[in-house]
């Protein structure tokens, strides 16, 4: 039902929303006067005419957009960021729509942005597998994932808290290779050789990248900025293990 509001919204010219509410006056075209006809019967919680006068050659329209969980409209990227805390627990919300990439969750394809966001989720939902514990109730925008680093000669064993905190911030690096962990945390794999092992590697390349920049606000945007950098002591650490069995 939701599609039909963003189909009302389009036909319309995608006009401006003001304090949520949208207005058209002008000419009834077919195809305005279809997507009226699709909304005639909407529940409220999709959204409802404020105002609606329909003439032979007249049309004045005043539409409620829906806010909750049945649909939102968002400005922009950043907007929609903001305003969505699920994005925090891997969770990509449903029935939404984004004026500035003129994008709805229910289109057949969808904008480089909204693909690498998603990419994001998933590594949220893979990090959760991946640390030693996970804080799912702490906080409403977020999980608090746990990670650490076993002693290291005079060093002692530290715990670090990674807050899976999500600012559109983390859309301006790229994030490749999930796959890496795909593989390590499927199930299908528990009884490959050293999964163990490789799962212990990529826990401390995670908690060596937070100790080196445990200092900055948003430990999340760090991980994923520094992917790269995580991927590549994991690497190192699996070749000086592989290495390990040739003496």
């Amino acid at each position: 039902m939701f599609s039909n509001v963003v189909a009302l919204y389009r036909t319309l010219g995608a006009p401006t929303i003001e304090d949520g509410v949208i207005r058209y006056q002008g000419r009834p075209t077919p195809d305005i006067i279809g997507a009226l006809r699709m909304c005639d019967d909407l529940p409220a919680a999709y959204g409802k005419f404020e105002h609606c006068s329909e003439e032979a050659d007249s049309l004045d329209i005043e539409f409620r957009l829906p806010s909750n969980e049945s649909g939102r409209f968002y400005a922009n990227l950043g907007e929609f960021v903001a305003r969505n805390g699920s994005l925090g627990k891997g969770q990509f919300p449903s029935n939404v729509y984004i004026v500035e990439l003129s994008w709805a969750d229910s289109d057949d394809t969808e904008p480089s942005a909204i693909k690498a966001l998603r990419r994001v989720c998933r590594m949220i939902e893979l990090l959760a597998l991946l640390a030693i514990g996970v804080d799912k109730d702490s906080s409403p925008d977020g999980y608090n994932l746990f990670f650490a680093l076993p002693p290291d000669g005079a060093k002692p064993p530290r715990t670090f808290l990674l807050p899976t905190q999500v600012d559109v911030k983390v859309l301006d690096y790229e994030l490749n290779h999930l796959s890496l962990l795909e593989e390590i945390l499927n199930r299908k794999n528990e009884n490959k050789a050293h999964l163990s092992e490789r799962k212990l590697m990529i826990r401390m390349a995670v908690a060596s990248v937070i100790e080196k920049f445990e200092s900055e606000p948003n430990l999340f945007l760090v991980i994923v900025r520094e992917w790269r950098e995580v991927l590549a002591t994991y690497r190192a650490n699996l070749q000086t293990y592989v290495y390990s069995f040739s003496f």
